[in-house]
């Protein structure tokens, strides 16, 4: 029978931070019974949450992936739980135009520097609590606010803020949003999908925001 070696990256944590991420799971990653569970504000939570995934990502351990995703997974699962459940709100999905380019050109560190980059653009834009990386360079902001057309001056900033991007040359980057409104009985996969029916359009003309339309039948 094989032992099974316990993965660098776990036994580099703390006694805490074990317990912390055992209760996030156990909630389902609801960051609101988190926040009720340490007493804390949803944004302490989250805060926390981030400072984890990097301590877990400082490994070079294939293992920790999955664990990553699972977390980051958790945390977009409660917070689009959230809006269906208030039934308003609008989810945009977004997703880098050129950073294939970058990323084979200047190499690994600079794309994730480049990421880094981009994600504390869509924080200061979006909110602390409302953006997340959804995969390779594709990202998901959710929104509570039911006016779509105050999110779409919000990607137009977000938009505008990566073009002025200088710091890869020769490279740069750029942003294509699709955006999806929430509605009454609609559940999570519907309205990802709805967004990233948009996203698939706006990809098709680049560096544009599309909204999706309900088809008429």
């Amino acid at each position: 029978m094989s032992i099974r070696v316990m993965p660098s990256w776990i036994e580099d944590l703390e006694e805490e931070d074990l317990t912390f991420i055992k209760n996030f799971v156990l909630t389902s990653g609801s960051l609101k019974e988190m926040a009720a569970k340490y007493g804390v504000t949803y944004p302490t939570v989250r805060l926390r949450l981030d400072r984890l995934i990097e301590k877990i990502k400082m490994h070079e351990d294939s293992e920790a992936e999955p664990y990553v995703k699972l977390v980051k997974k958790l945390a977009l699962d409660d917070r689009l739980g959230q809006l269906c459940a208030g039934g308003q709100g609008v989810v945009v999905m977004m997703d880098l135009d050129g950073f294939k380019q970058l990323n084979d050109t200047l190499g690994h560190l600079q794309g994730d520097a480049c990421l880094q980059m981009v994600a504390g653009i869509l924080r200061s834009y979006a909110g602390e609590d409302a953006a997340f990386r959804y995969g390779g360079d594709e990202f998901c902001m959710v929104f509570h606010a039911p006016e779509p057309g105050q999110i779409l001056q919000t990607c137009e900033r977000i938009r505008k803020s990566l073009e002025g991007i200088r710091l890869f040359s020769p490279c740069r980057v750029g942003a294509s949003f699709g955006l999806a409104e929430c509605r009454p009985g609609m559940n999570p996969e519907q309205l990802l999908k709805n967004a990233d029916s948009a996203l698939y359009q706006a990809k098709e003309e680049r560096g544009c925001i599309r909204r999706w339309e309900q088809k008429a039948t």
